[in-house]
């Protein structure tokens, strides 16, 4: 049997057999085109092509729907079986607080997957045996803090035999201590036993938070006794845990292919740019005795999953923020490119501060090293091992606290305004050296003309953000077919926000970017009556003109759109519809203003600490400053970046991002696999 080639196997280029992108910026905004990869394969052929598949890395296993034989029941049981291990290592990492990032440091060699499968499945069960040791020991010790945690609101739940004999003894001690002459005087007896119960309950309560301690260092003896063995045993523990991983996604190949006496069955994706490599090695392996054959897939009639060739971190970082809303289409364009700019860029407004900044960039590095003092600085949140979430965290850090210094060293401040108005601030050295005062600055002799400018500059970002975000959407338009909707729906928005922003873009960009206020001022308010509408003469601007068209051709655009969706239109829904359409354009563009807010904020806890500080004198101010900007990184930086998302998620996607897709997740070795 022959291979059917994609279109014929050109020979790779050198950089192509690297792996390397050649067209880097196209496959960084839109996905591959993806193909169906469907195989006929002799049943000894099959373990070494699975082989070759997970180690290429290129393939994703997909649903078959050809009635071809029968399922392989024994991938499917295997891997139930492997998953489960799989969970249960996990359940131990997570439990015992390690961090397990498992390494081809070695090569295991089987003859087939099933041997492969049972192997891991037996070394994993030797360290499970270890955990599982460790467990129950925890669970008994846990049993037993439940049981004594209960003397500590009802003690007089104790065991009846136990609790008889505590009376017993207690009521001997009592009779010994009451002298004889009143020991038939009820009143006093009546006292003494109200009081022996009281003095009981207390013992109780006593012995039992002394239990409770007792317990709570043997439970972490026993806690420290199982990770001690973890990392003794970490590297046989990361190659049985990557084993697993890798049998996992071979199993899985298997699991959704189909057999009969002599013939398996293989279908799944694969990206277009590794679809050449992936098709000269099968033919290298299977020669003449299989039969494979590749086809575009039809995204009319299936939707693929989405595979984004990316390079860069920062993009890496930004696509994996882009998934939190969701997994981009696949006909889309993928805005994680623009992403690795724009979320840094609007960031780096809201938290101005190059000392706060390069705490961020410094545990952001912590983090993805996985040192342990990073670490121990997030622990108190619920942060207690590094794993692949941890590592996103201090990427995420890392790109929004290097765009901060930047702002930070225009505004001035070095953890706060209190240093930035000293010597020992290198920001202010620098502008006292050129003899100016930073462009950005919150200070209160320029606290109101920074403000005013901050408004313009926010306005100019989401200005800009916005149109970018309806030129993607014509574009995805487009690319859907749907090239209607691109000039009658996207278009006429896209010109409704140019025309609405322009005045006072304009003002900004025609003032030095701000430098001068007054001129800035004077030159929106002028463009804005001139090109608008001037309330004073009642005139109407040539822009106001081409917004009031561009709004109804925006209403004829919702007509086919309503046409489009529910098969009718009518009066009343187009024009709310069109209310709602004329909001959006000043909501819209009013919401970037809180990147000034953010930033007036910023600066305005320190300032306002500060102050309660000085009136406290020198001890309490260097306290309170200490506290201000711990909560200022803590609290600012946090806020900063949601707010950050939110005019990505909710202003700007909104406007062109279908998402709806899910990522491509090949089948790929964890640890080397060779099947001999």
């Amino acid at each position: 049997m022959n291979v059917i080639e994609y279109i014929k196997l050109y020979k790779l280029s050198a950089a192509e057999e690297r792996g390397e992108c050649t067209m880097c910026l196209k496959a960084s905004l839109f996905p591959d085109r993806m193909f169906k990869l469907r195989m006929v394969l002799p049943k000894n052929d099959v373990d070494k092509v699975v082989e070759l598949l997970t180690e290429l890395g290129s393939y994703e296993p997909a649903d078959i729907k050809l009635s071809f034989g029968e399922p392989i029941e024994w991938a499917r049981h295997d891997l139930l079986v492997v998953v489960d291990h799989i969970t249960k290592l996990e359940g131990f990492f997570e439990y015992f607080e390690l961090s397990i990032f498992p390494e081809p440091e070695r090569t295991y060699k089987f003859k087939n997957w099933r041997e492969a499968a049972q192997t891991a499945v037996k070394l994993a069960k030797e360290i499970e045996a270890e955990f599982e040791e460790k467990m129950n020991k925890i669970r008994e010790i846990e049993t037993k803090m439940f049981e004594v945690s209960a003397l500590l609101s009802k003690p007089q739940t104790l065991p009846g035999e136990l609790l008889e004999k505590l009376k017993e003894a207690a009521g001997l001690v009592a009779l010994h201590e009451i002298p004889k002459d009143l020991q038939k005087d009820m009143v006093i007896l009546d006292a003494a036993a109200k009081e022996l119960v009281k003095l009981t309950e207390e013992f109780v309560r006593k012995l039992a938070l002394k239990i409770l301690k007792e317990l709570e260092e043997e439970k972490k003896t026993v806690f420290e006794e199982a990770r001690s063995w973890a990392l003794e045993n970490e590297e046989k523990i990361k190659q049985v845990y990557g084993l697993l991983k890798t049998v996992e996604a071979a199993l899985k190949v298997l699991a959704k292919g189909k057999e009969t006496d002599y013939f398996v069955y293989l279908e799944g994706y694969v990206p277009e740019s590794k679809i050449k490599k992936t098709l000269k090695r099968l033919q290298e392996l299977v020669g003449e005795s299989g039969f494979i054959v590749s086809h575009v897939v039809d995204m009319d009639k299936e939707t693929p999953p989405t595979y984004v060739k990316v390079e860069s971190e920062a993009v890496k970082t930004a696509l994996n923020v882009e998934n939190i809303y969701g997994a981009p289409n696949p006909r889309e364009l993928v805005p994680a490119l623009i992403m690795a700019l724009t979320l840094p860029f609007i960031y780096m407004f809201m938290f101005p501060d190059w000392g706060h900044a390069l705490v961020l960039v410094l545990f952001g590095w912590g983090l993805v090293n996985r040192k342990n003092w990073a670490l121990a600085v997030f622990k108190p949140f619920g942060v207690k091992r590094f794993t692949s979430g941890t590592d996103f965290l201090g990427k995420i850090m890392m790109l929004v606290g290097s765009a901060s210094i930047i702002t930070g060293w225009l505004a001035g401040e070095f953890f706060g305004p209190l240093i930035g108005e000293s010597m020992v601030n290198p920001a202010m050295w620098l502008w006292k050296g050129l003899g100016m005062v930073p462009p950005l600055t919150f200070e209160l002799h320029y606290l109101g003309d920074t403000v005013i400018k901050y408004v313009l500059l926010s306005i100019t970002i989401g200005y800009f953000h916005l149109l970018i975000g309806h030129l993607i959407g014509i574009v995805n338009e487009v690319r859907f077919g749907r090239k209607w909707k691109a000039v009658h729906y996207v278009l006429p928005f896209m010109i409704m926000y140019l025309v609405a922003g322009a005045p006072f873009v304009a003002g900004f960009f025609a003032s030095g970017l701000g430098s001068n206020i007054q001129q800035m001022m004077y030159l929106s308010g002028k463009y804005f009556g001139e090109w608008m509408f001037d309330l004073k003469a009642g005139t109407i601007g040539p822009l106001m003109v081409i917004f009031i068209l561009a709004l109804l051709w925006r209403g004829y655009g919702i007509h086919l759109e309503l046409v489009h969706e529910y098969g009718k239109s009518s009066g009343s829904m187009l024009g709310m519809e069109l209310f709602e359409n004329f909001l959006l354009v000043i909501s819209n563009l009013v919401s970037y203003l809180r990147i000034m807010a953010l930033a007036l904020a910023h600066w305005g806890l320190v300032f306002a600490f500060q102050i309660i500080g000085e009136l406290g004198g020198p001890v309490m101010l260097v306290i309170l400053y200490f506290l201000a900007n711990i909560l200022v990184i803590m609290l600012e930086g946090l806020v900063s970046f949601i707010h950050d998302i939110r005019l990505h998620f909710y202003e700007w996607f909104t406007k062109f991002y279908v998402d709806r897709g899910r990522m491509f997740e090949p089948a790929r070795q964890i640890v080397r696999v060779r099947i001999e």
